[in-house]
């Protein structure tokens, strides 16, 4: 066996001396406070479940978990913050498809790729709601297609932001149903229902955990789920193929947690541990299907290969909202 060089040899002792340091730093895990950022502005159905996963989790851990509004950039900015945070456990990223996949092949300046994250676990999956507002003279989907048809209809829908699954999905009924919906982006879903709230925009896009309230209240109208199934705390909804026919269009939501690349597996493996055990109670359970969503207590394999799976769906939605 040839002879090691002195350099190696010496790279080769000092990892091993790190090496049980590195494993009692996670072996004591947690022992100060957990960030949470949230790359959205407060109120949307993220936040909502963020907080409701950071009271848990830190009764659960022992440790608090504080939840981080990071907004800015179309999430870009909390997201780069986690991609560029120490690799330890103590800073987490709540986070979809469309912010991991999408913001990055958008912005060539965002400062991360899905590469920068680790998968830890999922938290939910949503069905999204065609909405509008209480007052609107648009009463069904098929009104609001007929209306979309004519270019001299000015008919707008309101996004979470440019490359959001708002925004996605908003120009794929376009392409499939030969509307012109004018697209009017927000920064975020707080400010996208004050809008579409308000009569701003004559509907929208919208995940059942941010309507819920306001469709019980009755101050939104549902007029149609982007699903191939109806909502469970909607079933007088149609889906967009039962009321206009519209074959295939369909766009779910999940969302879940992530951390910065090379987070010691031992960590991970107890942050998605603990994150999953939450989601898989019944009481987050019935809270959640009272929002349209449904609990997905995905570990960190399940969601990597979800972000695999999504990733091509996702860079061929940037040729559509183009």
């Amino acid at each position: 066996m040839p002879p090691i060089p002195r350099r190696s040899f010496v790279a080769a002792v000092a990892g091993a001396a790190l090496l049980p340091l590195h494993q009692a730093r996670a072996a004591a895990f947690p022992d100060k406070p957990i960030r949470l950022i949230v790359p959205y502005p407060p109120g949307g159905g993220g936040d909502t479940q963020s907080r409701m996963l950071a009271t848990a989790l830190a009764a659960d851990l022992g440790q608090p978990v504080l939840v981080d509004n990071r907004a800015g950039a179309n999430g870009a900015l909390g997201s780069r913050a986690v991609a560029m945070a120490p690799a330890d456990g103590y800073t987490l990223l709540f986070t979809t498809a469309t912010q991991l996949l999408l913001t990055p092949l958008m912005s060539a300046d965002s400062g991360f790729t899905a590469a920068d994250f680790t998968p830890v676990a999922g938290m939910s999956s949503q069905q999204m709601i065609i909405a509008v507002p209480a007052a609107s003279p648009l009463r069904t989907m098929a009104d609001l297609v007929q209306r979309g048809k004519s270019p001299e209809a000015k008919v707008s829908y309101g996004s979470a932001g440019i490359g959001s699954l708002s925004h996605i999905t908003g120009e794929r009924l376009n392409a499939a149903a030969g509307t012109h919906y004018l697209h009017v982006p927000y920064k975020g879903t707080g400010q996208l229902m004050t809008a579409i709230l308000s009569g701003e925009v004559d509907y929208t896009y919208v995940v059942g955990s941010a309507a819920a309230g306001h469709l019980k209240a009755g101050t939104l109208r549902a007029l149609a789920v982007v699903d191939k199934v109806r909502a469970p705390s909607l079933p007088d909804v149609p889906t967009v193929k039962e009321a206009v026919g519209l074959d295939g269009f369909t766009q779910t939501a999940w969302f879940g947690i992530v951390a910065p690349a090379r987070t010691p597996k031992p960590v991970v493996d107890l942050l998605a541990q603990k994150i999953s055990a939450v989601f898989k109670r019944p009481e987050v359970r019935a809270k959640l299907e009272l929002e349209s969503a449904i609990a997905w207590p995905a570990g960190p394999d399940e969601l990597a290969a979800v972000l695999k799976a999504d990733a091509p769906v996702y860079a061929d939605a940037l040729k559509i909202i183009k």
